[in-house]
This record gives C-alpha cells, structure tokens and sequence, in this order.
C-alpha cells in the first residue's frame, strides 16, 4: 500500500555507506527532505540499521566499556545522537504539529547483562510514542503491560477510529481489558510470556529449558497456551 519505496541505490553517492547500507544520519537527512514533497496526512516509515551488526559507523570509539559489547554500545550512542538531529529538524516542518512519532525495534541485541539469546529478557525492547499530537495528560505515561510489535497495528488503528479487524493477530494497547501476553520464536524454539509466568521451549529437543513463575500452578496452561498459538500461527501461514 505505500506510494514510494526507496532503498540504498536510491541516495546518492556521497552518502555514507556501511556494509548493510547507509546509516542513519543519511536515512534521517533523506526523509526529512522527502517529506518536504509531500501532502498531509501521510504515513511513512524507516527502517535504520546502524545498530546493527558490523557496526561500521562514521563515528566510533567514544566508549571504552561494556566489553563485550562496546561496538554496539558505541553504534547506539551514534544512533541515539542523529536521531535527535532528525527531530530537531522535523521539529522546524509544518507537519510536525500533526504527527505522531513512532519508535519501535523489530529485535533486541545483547547487553553487558549478557542474557541469554532465548530468554525473553534477551527480547525486550523499546516502543515509544512521540509527538505534540499525544494529549498532555499522557505524555510522559509509562506502559507497563506485557505487548509486542504485533499490538502496534491494532493500538494505532484504533486511536484513529479506523478498522483493525484485518489484523487478528494484534491487540489494542489502550484497551484495559485486552489480555496481556507474547509470543516469540527462534529456529529452535518458541517463547511465551504472560503475567503468571513465561518459559521457553525447544521442539526439537522437545524440553522446556527456560521457566520462570509467579503463580507456580500456572507452569501446565502457559505451556498448552504456547504450543496453541504457535499450532495455529503455523496452520494459517500453511493455508496461504
């Protein structure tokens, strides 16, 4: 459904370039100038990748902690700061006052914490809404409930008063009676996090090697609950 795809043989050649592309600031600087064509209300989106594994970014080697783990902490620093460029530059557009900005991972990364690849704490990630668009009485508000990417087509959709029925998968984050829970997979395995407890399971060793309760009587239904979603997720895929 979108108007325009652009990719990397898209900027010019003066732009910098990483091994998987070009990196933020040169995203953020052709966004910025695309938008400037274009009519509201819109919809456009960015995919980044200087946090990203090589990290070869323009700039490095600020930091010189978090052994193993400088370089991505060093990439994040550098993202982190071009990012707050683009607001500063959207900030001066006269679409900014009518925009909502959404800030969202498709995956987490290891940390100085060094949590294991499989356990959901290893999954966490960030999603923030921004903009001048958010009523004052909840800015600055905290969402505490367990969600995932999933959830942002049908939270958007619905602040917006439009259909979310083509999105099954996906619950509405403002809705206090939506259940929490989420699911993940991995090649080997799937995760699944509820507020009872969350555990990890790997089918082919057909074991569970990660578990973890608040109500010890709920071990048995989270795990049926994980396998039945996945099940299903796997029978509508097949169906296409």
């Amino acid at each position: 459904g979108f108007n325009t795809v652009e990719e990397e043989k898209d900027f010019p050649e003066s732009a910098y370039r990483g091994r998987l592309g070009v990196q933020d600031d040169e995203l953020y600087k052709k966004q910025l100038q695309d938008l400037q064509n274009v009519k509201q209300p819109f919809f456009a989106s960015m995919f980044t990748q200087s946090t990203h594994a090589p990290y070869d970014i323009p700039v490095r080697g600020k930091l010189s902690w978090g052994a193993p783990q400088t370089d991505y902490l060093n990439a994040v620093q550098f993202a982190d700061s071009v990012l707050g460029d683009f607001i500063r530059g959207a900030k001066k557009q006269i679409w900014f006052n009518n925009t909502l900005f959404v800030f969202v991972s498709d995956h987490h990364h290891n940390t100085p914490r060094d949590y294991n690849y499989v356990q959901p704490e290893y999954r966490r990630i960030p999603l923030v809404f921004y903009g001048n668009v958010i009523k004052p009485e909840f800015r600055g508000k905290q969402y505490h409930r367990i969600a995932s990417q999933l959830d942002l087509a049908s939270t958007l959709l619905h602040q917006l008063d439009l259909d979310a029925s083509k999105f099954p998968w996906s619950k509405n984050l403002m809705n206090p009676y939506s259940k929490e829970f989420a699911f993940y997979t991995f090649d080997e395995g799937l995760g699944w996090k509820r507020p009872e407890g969350q555990l990890v399971y790997m089918i082919g060793e057909k074991r569970l090697i990660f578990e973890k309760y608040v109500d010890p009587y709920a071990n048995v239904r989270l795990f049926e609950e994980g396998k039945a979603y996945l099940q299903r997720l796997t029978e509508i895929f097949e169906s296409y």
